[in-house]
């Protein structure tokens, strides 16, 4: 996601203030200096170079030291233990909103989980900027009309159930993906407080993200099939008009595929799209390489490997 490096890039040598001992957001800045020394690209003939050091990883370690720091007291980020990617790009992201705030001298930094949407939100933390949507939610009664469950929030991930999506995938065979995700939200309903009538909430987006990011939730155990139903139903571009209407516009608001991460039992893959060799890579604890494909390909390998996809990352068309 080349938008969020350069951005990255160029917030961290401005000012931002140190989370952690050592400080995570520098941790970051080392592994991404690093990783655009490893993996050089040949202009022209669009190709990664091929020497053996090019490919090796580069190490997390000392990410994930500064995560232990930073989040000791939920033993979370231990060395040689398996975590959630989710919960590791939220802590990520919680890091950002408090350094970035905080080195840009704006009061009232909180984190990203209770962040309420404010007059700064779109420019000094990189999180809001590039990840966040500013959502107002409100419900209204279609039996007697009463407005209820009305706020305001910052959201950074579109959840959905594993097993929903594919259960309504196999209700809806010629449902895309973005449609799917509007049945799933407005199926999801509470009772009126006045006549207990059931209704949806609606959501209305303020702001479009440049990124868009899916967390995908599994069971403990999921078969091969449930796996590839599930990949069956995921599109590699999406409207999220379709299910995040923005406020005042009824235009698309279009964004393509640029990044999944998943699971294959306690190992963790990564594709994602490089912008400089115009290729898909495939990461892994010990390989990094080239695919031959486009986005669609990327997952076709993952039904193909029964892998698991959990954060899906959305880039918006120019």
């Amino acid at each position: 996601m080349r938008r969020f490096r350069d951005e990255f890039f160029g917030r961290w040598r401005s000012c931002h203030a140190h989370v952690g001992e050592p400080c995570v957001v520098c941790a970051l800045y080392q592994i991404f200096t690093s990783l655009r020394t490893a993996y050089i690209f040949q202009k022209g003939e669009k190709k990664i170079a091929s020497t053996n050091a090019q490919r090796k990883p580069v190490s997390p370690t000392r990410l994930r030291k500064a995560l232990l720091s930073y989040g000791e007291q939920s033993n979370n980020f231990q060395m040689g233990q398996m975590n959630d990617a989710s919960e590791v790009l939220t802590a990520i992201f919680d890091c950002f909103h408090k350094s970035f705030i905080s080195g840009s001298n704006v009061s009232g930094a909180g984190s990203v989980g209770n962040c309420k949407i404010s007059s700064f939100a779109n420019t000094s933390c990189i999180a809001h900027f590039l990840f966040g949507m500013d959502i107002f939610e409100c419900m209204k009664c279609i039996n007697c009309g009463l407005q209820s469950r009305s706020s305001a929030q910052t959201l950074y991930f579109h959840h959905v159930n594993a097993f929903e999506l594919r259960r309504l995938k196999g209700m809806c065979r010629t449902s895309s993906f973005d449609v799917l995700l509007h049945f799933l939200r407005i199926n999801d309903q509470f009772s009126c407080d006045r006549c207990h009538k059931l209704n949806h909430i609606s959501h209305t987006l303020s702001n479009p993200p440049r990124f868009f990011t899916i967390v995908l939730g599994w069971r403990e155990c999921e078969s091969d099939d449930d796996i590839n139903d599930t990949i069956g139903a995921l599109d590699t571009k999406i409207d999220i008009a379709v299910f995040y209407p923005q406020r005042g516009l009824k235009n698309a608001i279009k964004y393509k595929l640029v990044s999944v991460i998943c699971y294959i039992g306690e190992q963790c893959r990564c594709f994602a799209y490089s912008h400089e060799g115009e290729k898909w890579l495939m990461c892994d604890d010990t390989l990094v390489e080239a695919i031959d494909g486009d986005t669609t390909d990327v997952l076709k390998i993952c039904q193909q490997q029964h892998l698991q996809p959990q954060l899906l990352f959305f880039e918006a068309e120019e």
